[in-house]
């Protein structure tokens, strides 16, 4: 999924300059401690890419939330539990999914999760129109392993700029990046701009590695 919105996202950069900023992704919610905040992490993609999950022909699918559905996460007995999964459809409702994907499951463990959990839990302090490239005066990172939560930790702006370096460049030493990176070159952009652009793309990829 990531891979075939950036090669559209590319193939837009080349054919209009400046829709290669493309738009600031509507997150996914997670209650933690009873509080929700944002979530800037997908934990539902692995789960619908391995059962092989398209949006129905009905829903709304926008530059704004390429993945095409909202999901509702909590944090319950140190576990991640999926709440709801809403897609858009016309005129302006929302249809619930989580029965279907899930039919007969009272209580949906995200077993099949196991990342970094990233909740900008503070005030904006840098807006980026991309992805989830904008940055948070406060962050509550939470390590889930088969979807059970095994470590939490709290980091301020300063922190997660480091951390955030730290794991993009363990990104660029990848395979996936080297993909990435010739794609964003063909489609015309610089060095400097194609690693730009994957930093701000691909943040929800390597953050929650």
């Amino acid at each position: 999924m990531i891979r075939s919105i950036l090669v559209v996202l590319c193939t837009l950069a080349l054919l209009l300059p400046g829709t290669v900023k493309a738009t600031a992704q509507i997150s996914d919610t997670i209650e933690v401690n009873g509080e929700k905040f944002p979530l800037n992490t997908n934990p539902l993609s692995a789960h619908l890419k391995r059962i092989g999950w398209t949006p129905p022909e009905d829903a709304v699918i926008s530059s704004a939330n390429w993945r095409g559905y909202v999901a509702r996460w909590r944090i319950d007995q140190d576990q991640l539990v999926l709440a709801s999964m809403t897609i858009r459809v016309p005129p302006e409702e929302t249809k619930e999914l989580l029965p279907t994907l899930f039919p007969n499951v009272a209580r949906v463990v995200a077993d099949w999760y196991s990342g970094t959990l990233v909740i900008p839990d503070g005030s904006q302090i840098r807006y980026v129109h991309m992805g989830y490239g904008s940055l948070y005066d406060h962050y509550q990172l939470i390590r889930v392993e088969a979807g059970k939560v095994v470590e939490r930790q709290a980091m301020d702006a300063a922190a997660f700029e480091a951390y955030r370096a730290a794991k993009f460049e363990a990104y660029q030493k990848s395979a996936e990046f080297q993909r990435d990176f010739a794609d964003a070159r063909k489609s015309g952009m610089s060095k400097r701009e194609a690693d730009d652009f994957l930093r701000s793309f691909s943040a929800e990829q390597y953050l929650s590695h």
